[in-house]
């Protein structure tokens, strides 16, 4: 776990955790981090002030892989996440719990994907456990021309999961 204290650390500008596998949640307030501008992976928390909405004013660059999504409620609040105006992040990880059972809510993946449609500068999209039927309009139609590179892991429901479907530039 990070400190409880890392919002105070108002200078930090990278936080690369990506090799902190027993990690399971963010502090509080990470948003507060005004000159963050590297942070290699977020976990969606449940509690407050550890919500996707945490990203909102962060100017994020590079890499990012954002993990939890299951925990996101509603795509308002994914799409305050604010991924579309992040134009220097370069490559971007989405990821949902692997393990969730049957009775658990599927449906809003396909809200949740849609509203975190990245900028159009994005070159690498990996999107895991992902259990929407479709994905989101972003992927199908050509906003997103720089895309060199898509991964998608363990999403047994999409429906458009060729080459044909997705629009590559």
């Amino acid at each position: 776990m990070l400190p409880k204290g890392t919002k105070n650390l108002k200078n930090l500008r990278y936080l690369d955790i990506r090799d902190c596998h027993a990690l399971t949640s963010m502090p509080v307030a990470l948003g507060q981090l005004s000159f963050l501008c590297k942070l290699s992976m977020f976990i969606v928390g449940k509690e407050e002030g550890c919500g996707i909405d945490e990203l909102k004013e962060l100017a994020l660059e590079g890499e990012l892989s954002i993990k939890g999504l299951h925990n996101v409620k509603s795509s308002m609040e994914a799409k305050n996440a604010n991924l579309i105006k992040k134009h220097k992040l370069r490559s971007l990880s989405l990821s949902w719990r692997i393990n969730r059972n049957e009775n658990s809510p599927h449906q809003n993946d396909e809200e949740i994907l849609s509203a975190l449609q990245p900028h159009s500068n994005l070159k690498k999209l990996c999107i895991i456990d992902y259990q929407g039927l479709t994905l989101p309009y972003w992927m199908m139609d050509l906003l997103l021309p720089n895309l060199v590179e898509i991964s998608l892991g363990n999403c047994e429901r999409p429906s458009a999961t060729t080459s044909r479907e997705i629009a590559l530039p």
